[in-house]
């Protein structure tokens, strides 16, 4: 059964570790100086994101009770606000962040507001699951690209420069 609760502080733990295996880059550090790193970074995440989205939710996402997730979604008045998802290695491309995503998108669509994500350029992985979704570009600059997925019967978004 796939389920979600909020994250609390007896997830901190699983939520370091998930974020750690966004970082193939840090395989080859010292484990005190990966975990110091880690860290850091969730800190600085969640810090960031609580401050442009205050009245946002984590969660973490259950397989069969298991933590194999975690995605951050923001209610504003005129969006949803897809902050963040990600999945264990092990159930990424297995269509369970599809169905995540697909509840939000159908939430959205039942407020009426569009969806929309950052993402970096370079992430392909990202940019074509949002793609199979009905995300499209609204925004860029050199780093990241701005997505958008209208509600559901809407006209497609224009790309904004």
């Amino acid at each position: 059964m796939l389920e979600r609760h909020a994250a609390a502080a007896e997830d901190e733990r699983f939520l370091r570790d998930l974020y750690a295996t966004t970082r193939p880059d840090l395989v080859s550090w010292d484990e005190a100086e990966r975990d110091t790193l880690v860290e850091i970074q969730v800190r600085a995440q969640r810090t960031e994101w609580l401050a442009r989205f205050p009245d946002s939710v984590e969660e973490v996402i259950l397989l069969d009770g298991a933590r194999i997730g975690r995605i951050w979604v923001a209610w504003l008045p005129d969006e949803c606000r897809l902050v963040d998802m990600t999945l264990v290695p092990e159930h990424r491309r297995s269509g369970i962040g599809t169905r995540i995503v697909g509840e939000v998108l159908a939430e959205a669509d039942r407020r009426r507001v569009p969806a929309r994500l950052t993402v970096e350029r370079t992430n392909g992985p990202s940019l074509a699951f949002s793609a199979r979704l009905g995300f499209a570009v609204v925004a860029e600059d050199p780093v990241y690209l701005v997505l958008e997925r209208p509600v559901s019967g809407a006209p497609p978004p224009r790309a904004r420069g």
